[in-house]
């Protein structure tokens, strides 16, 4: 959805210095192909299911290292050297790895980005920014749906995403040793 929100005090197209200019404030604001989108906000399944894992990933980085940093802009640099910006719910960056680039307040592309679904997005749409991630260098992508308790997975092996059992394990080659079980994830719903 195009922002029209007084905080843009516009709809339609801007130029990236015109969305850098913008308040770092909520809603947050994606920026892709020129115009700049809100990001739904998140309620309270998205909340629960955005802490739990990141408490899993805060105990993974104190054992294996890397970073795992919530609703943080990154930049995507286009083929005409113009650039996308989006906040995935969770980016995920492997030991040895930079977050940003020194002096700048904006992130890298995560090695692994996550995306929690709120109730006011389509399934189709946070797919649709899977695929983005994916083609934009993006090793992983997760997209995690709070409502139907689902879990689809976006790497070099499922481009279009693989939907695993409810009762599944996530493992992923950027996090060596790192086993997510769903039923566990998801059971912070439940509390």
């Amino acid at each position: 959805m195009a922002v029209t929100t007084p905080l843009l005090r516009r709809t339609g197209p801007m130029s990236e210095s015109e969305y850098l200019a913008l308040p770092e404030e909520l809603p947050w604001i994606e920026f892709v192909d020129g115009v700049a989108e809100e990001k739904c906000l998140g309620d309270y399944e998205h909340g629960l299911i955005q802490a739990e894992l990141s408490g899993m990933l805060a105990t993974y980085r104190k054992l294996f290292g890397g970073k795992a940093i919530t609703e943080a802009r990154a930049r995507y640099r286009r083929p005409d050297d113009s650039n996308d910006y989006r906040v995935p719910d969770i980016a995920f960056y492997p030991r040895g790895t930079s977050a940003r680039t020194e002096g700048e307040r904006v992130m890298q592309p995560p090695a692994l980005a996550i995306e929690i679904r709120s109730q006011d997005e389509t399934i189709a749409r946070q797919r649709e920014k899977c695929r983005w991630y994916r083609a934009r260098g993006v090793a992983e992508c997760w997209l995690i749906d709070p409502y139907r308790r689902t879990f689809e997975l976006f790497d070099s092996r499922h481009e279009d995403g693989e939907l695993l059992p409810a009762d599944g394990i996530v493992t992923s080659v950027l996090l060596p040793g790192f086993q997510l079980s769903l039923t566990e994830l998801f059971s912070a719903l439940d509390d």
